[in-house]
């Protein structure tokens, strides 16, 4: 069963929480956390949804963001998704 989409209130401040796989890092080193943060910038602006503030811990990320359009905060967190596990999983496939 899908679940229920969640109402998003445009203009207003959203707290989003995203964890790793069964609460696993997420960034390893410093280099995952600058890619991140540029991957948050470049989707963030590329969407329309304004950081306010971050917090990113070794196994999960605190976000503060305020999106312009009803889609922004989803469109945002979809391809930071993406890229940030395609960039993880290319990077532990290297290291087998």
């Amino acid at each position: 069963m899908p679940r229920i989409a969640r109402i998003v209130g445009t203009g207003y401040p959203h707290h989003v929480v995203q964890r790793g796989n069964n609460r696993e890092n997420v960034f390893l080193n410093r280099t995952d956390y600058e890619k991140y943060l540029f991957s948050l910038a470049k989707y963030s602006e590329e969407k329309e949804a304004a950081i306010l503030a971050y917090c990113l811990m070794p196994n999960h990320v605190h976000l503060l963001v305020t999106p312009s359009k009803e889609d922004s905060l989803a469109k945002m967190m979809q391809g930071l998704s993406l890229c940030c596990t395609q960039y993880f999983n290319r990077k532990k496939d290297l290291k087998l």
